[in-house]
């Protein structure tokens, strides 16, 4: 999912390989030409993020604590930037003059599943979200927080 706003455009997720990932870049050009401010790490796996390599310089990543450690620990692959916005509750934003508030709701998927909350709208964007507790496919391995 993305988000064309006045002040640029926020993407809800990665891809899953760099070829994915400009094929959602190429989509994105299609509909707007705001450049891509924010990406939102919904999910630290690398189906989420295989691809976030492809994205231009000079965007800011959002990610929860537990879903940063994930891929800095993996030795190929995507790493976090350091200018990415680490969330481990709430952060509000604004592009141009739209709220978005990224909010972690607690441990789903991954132990740092976040939701994208655009006020105005009053629409959501979650990913996988379903109880740790109850589904055994929950990453309960690498996370401690759920």
């Amino acid at each position: 999912m993305f988000v064309v706003m006045d002040g640029g455009v926020l993407v809800a997720d990665g891809q899953g390989s760099p070829v994915a990932t400009k094929g959602l870049i190429d989509a994105i050009a299609k509909v707007t030409v705001r450049p891509i401010k924010y990406v939102v790490v919904y999910s630290d796996h690398g189906d989420h993020t295989g691809g976030n390599v492809s994205f231009p310089p000079g965007i800011t990543y959002v990610i929860h604590p537990a879903s940063r450690a994930t891929p800095e620990r993996q030795p190929n692959g995507w790493k976090p930037l350091s200018n990415a916005q680490v969330v481990a509750d709430k952060l509000p934003l604004k592009l141009g003059g739209e709220d978005v508030e990224i909010v972690f709701l607690g441990r789903a998927h991954t132990g740092g599943d976040l939701s994208a909350f655009l006020p105005r709208q009053r629409s959501r964007f979650c990913a996988r979200r379903f109880s740790a507790a109850s589904s055994p496919r929950c990453d309960r391995r690498i996370h401690a927080n759920g």
